[in-house]
């Protein structure tokens, strides 16, 4: 009874120490990023993004241009890998809107080659009705060195969804 305990001990241990090696390295996303028109959907087709990501271990910060018909913005972003929901100030989806709330998790995804992120928003509409917006993003890094980001966003007029591919800036 004694050794068996220690071997029940070892083998999850073993078993855990393979799966993880069997997941292989985690893409790092760190870099300048800018948006691949031609490869991405669902997206204006004047819209211009830079996107610069800092990403360590399980943080995520970045800061996005903007650049359109509308005009000129810049959006930062910060969130942990860690599978935990948090409360954050989500950007107002236009100028003149009032403050929003919300809580998003992020983690990795199973197969270790990107990570995804679940939101929910609580805002109003243009008319002061209380509205709430889910957001599921998944980041992908690829072999060819692009990464994408696929996006839904479910609304009260319907649900979305668009498609940016970046190519990393030398």
């Amino acid at each position: 009874m004694r050794l068996r305990t220690p071997l029940v001990t070892l083998a999850c241990l073993l078993a855990a120490a393979v799966a993880a090696l069997a997941d292989g390295p985690r893409p790092n996303f760190s870099g300048t990023w800018e948006l691949d028109q031609k490869l991405s959907h669902s997206i204006p087709p004047d819209m211009k993004q830079t996107m610069t990501v800092v990403h360590n271990g399980d943080k995520v910060s970045l800061e996005v241009k903007i650049v359109s018909a509308q005009g000129e913005r810049v959006q930062k972003d910060e969130f942990v890998l860690d599978g935990k929901e948090v409360e954050y100030t989500p950007p107002p989806p236009r100028p003149d809107a009032p403050p929003a709330k919300g809580k998003r998790k992020g983690a990795w995804l199973p197969n270790g080659k990107g990570f995804f992120l679940e939101e929910e928003i609580q805002t109003k509409n243009p008319q002061g009705q209380d509205v709430t917006i889910i957001v599921s993003r998944k980041w992908t890094a690829w072999p060819d060195g692009t990464i994408s980001i696929e996006t839904i966003q479910e609304t009260p007029r319907g649900t979305f969804n668009n498609k940016r591919v970046f190519n990393k800036k030398a």
